[in-house]
């Protein structure tokens, strides 16, 4: 479900893993993560001394191959669709109408859109919603089969908002369910799929009013 709902939007393909799971975003799509999973000690000390040295990387690149695959699979994306002149509603579309609107500006936004920057965000875009989606859903998954009565009460929610709706099932009628919205975030917060990450805020926001 994951897979198929990413695809959609970031790259405005439709890919059927259930029947088909050999097209190309969902085989490499799994795998892109691979040279990142700590499976020994070695490999986790390794990660955390590039953290703290990043000098490193480029002396031991950490993208695997399927990154590579699925990094050209963006460009050729790309490069049909503005050889074509297609227009999507998905993630990369944006991109691309982004930097064409700010090709004449002279900020720095301008200066580092670049097509390369493009093609890895896509990539990123997919790859870590994929790989975070799946690891969240195994944890609600568990936590959901040990606390059987948090599991009632949520299936309760569920069946009461559908019947509520004719069981029609989309994103306001999931929006809806204050209880599923509480047991996913009180996953997260036991079970957090990413455990650190490199972006900073640049101006103050406020998430789910903190």
């Amino acid at each position: 479900m994951s897979v198929n709902t990413i695809c959609r939007c970031a790259f405005g393909i439709e890919a059927n893993a259930y029947k088909d799971p050999d097209q190309d975003l969902v085989k490499y799509g799994d795998k892109v993560f691979e040279g990142f999973r700590a499976t020994n000690w070695g490999i986790t000390f390794l990660a955390h001394l590039i953290n703290y040295v990043p000098s490193l990387e480029s002396k031991i690149p950490p993208w695997t191959e399927a990154f590579d695959k699925m990094y050209n699979l963006a460009k050729s994306v790309i490069k049909q669709r503005t050889e074509l002149g297609i227009k999507t509603n998905d993630f990369l579309s944006h991109l691309i109408e982004l930097k064409k609107n700010i090709a004449a500006d002279s900020s720095d936004l301008a200066k580092i859109m670049s097509d390369d920057i493009i093609y890895a965000q896509g990539v990123i875009f997919f790859a870590a919603g994929h790989e975070t989606t799946m690891n969240a859903l195994s944890t609600l998954s568990y936590n959901l089969a040990k606390h059987p009565k948090v599991q009632e009460t949520l299936y309760d929610e569920v069946l009461e908002v559908l019947n509520a709706n004719n069981g029609r099932l989309d994103h306001e009628t999931i929006g809806d369910m204050a209880y599923l919205d509480a047991v996913i975030n009180e996953n997260l917060r036991l079970n957090g799929p990413a455990t650190n990450h490199f972006r900073n805020c640049n101006k103050d926001t406020e998430v789910c009013y903190i």
